[in-house]
């Protein structure tokens, strides 16, 4: 009896932490844009939301203020009926019969995926559509979405398959921006005129264009444009503790390089077929491939000097520009690119970043190390 009592006594208690911890989620869940009437459940999420100015003075109607229809309309063809029941019996016969061709306009679908998708261009504007499977009655947001779900789950084959050059796709959010690729006219900016499939993403990028820094470390005064910077500042530069490699002992700066190593090293299935050089994943082989090429697409409008690859042609003009952002704490020299900043603050501290492997010799630049090794150990270095 006492054990009852208990047990009762503690369903009871949990019960009442649980209802108080709904509360207490409400209350959190109140931080709420005056302008765009979204709401947050973190304070900072809401804190970059009004920084990043991405709200809209003039807010669209929503759907659920559009009337229902009382009547379901088939858009294969001309047919109304008043059931639910009635319309998906109607389209499955539509399905039983490969009717792969409209009846109100010309459009022919590949298979019944298009046609699922396409009835919905023919309903009527004035009220709201659900949009829904007829064969597992599961609601969609978009037709696009229902195309995918049809192939995939009733069709058994890749969901996406663009209309316009036939490509295949397995996941719907690849397959989602290659649609629209062929569909909207991409974002361009003003500036440097780098287009953009999506509007958030060029709102990402204007801020590398302006000079504004909100984001400030508190140890050393560092500004930075977002917060992304910020945390990987304090991860790289004012975090003392270092992360080993298992494998090799290499020691990491962080737990996010540590990953990247284990990665690249791990896993090498591409290889150059010149080189013998191995690659984690296709992307990177083909862009190390660029560099046994002899082409030189990327010319210098004032010296007429070329460059295989476009980073080098942009570090390039720096020097016509006169711009040098990467200045030298310890002097007043100021260098076009990263990599020749870390290289001359190695004439501060001493230490020579390029090793040999076969002697104890160091070089502070990597072609003095491939000179080194081709003299005296008669080893040829890449050319990358």
């Amino acid at each position: 009896m006492n054990q009852t009592l208990g047990w009762i006594q503690s369903e009871q208690l949990k019960n009442v932490l649980i209802v108080n911890k709904k509360k207490i989620y409400s209350k959190i869940k109140s931080f709420k844009c005056d302008i765009c009437r979204k709401i947050f459940k973190k304070k900072k999420s809401f804190n970059l939301h009004i920084q990043s100015n991405r709200c809209k003075d003039i807010i669209k109607p929503p759907s659920k203020c559009l009337p229902v229809a009382t009547d379901f309309f088939c858009g294969l063809c001309d047919t109304t009926v008043p059931d639910r029941n009635q319309i998906i019996q109607h389209i499955n016969n539509h399905n039983t019969k490969q009717d792969l061709g409209c009846k109100l306009c010309q459009f022919i679908g590949r298979d019944f995926a298009d046609m699922a998708m396409h009835r919905y261009n023919h309903q009527k504007k004035d009220y709201k559509c659900q949009i829904f499977c007829h064969l597992c009655e599961k609601k969609f947001s978009s037709t696009l979405v229902l195309q995918f779900h049809y192939r995939s789950k009733h069709l058994n084959v890749k969901g996406g398959w663009c209309s316009v050059c036939n490509k295949q796709f397995n996941t719907y959010k690849v397959f989602r921006n290659h649609e629209r690729l062929h569909k909207i006219d991409r974002y361009i900016c003003d500036v440097c005129g780098k287009k953009f499939l999506f509007r958030h993403r060029i709102i990402e990028h204007i801020r590398d264009h302006s000079e504004y820094r909100g984001f400030i470390c508190d140890i050393c005064g560092k500004s930075f444009k977002r917060h992304f910077g910020l945390k990987h500042h304090l991860d790289t530069t004012h975090n003392d503790r270092r992360v080993k490699c298992d494998h090799c002992n290499k020691l990491f700066k962080n737990q996010r390089g540590l990953n990247n190593h284990l990665k690249y090293s791990t896993n090498s299935s591409y290889q150059c077929d010149i080189c013998h050089k191995h690659f984690a994943v296709p992307s990177l082989l083909k862009g190390h491939m660029i560099w046994h090429l002899e082409e030189r697409p990327f010319i210098c409008s004032v010296c007429g000097q070329s460059y295989k690859v476009k980073s080098q042609l942009t570090i390039h003009m720096r020097k016509h520009t006169g711009v040098l952002p990467y200045k030298c704490d310890l002097c007043v020299r100021s260098f076009p690119s990263s990599n020749q900043l870390k290289t001359h603050l190695s004439s501060h501290t001493g230490k020579r970043r390029y090793k040999c492997s076969e002697c104890p010799r160091s070089f502070h630049y990597k072609k003095l190390l491939l000179a080194h090794s081709t003299d005296r150990h008669k080893k040829i270095g890449t050319d990358e």
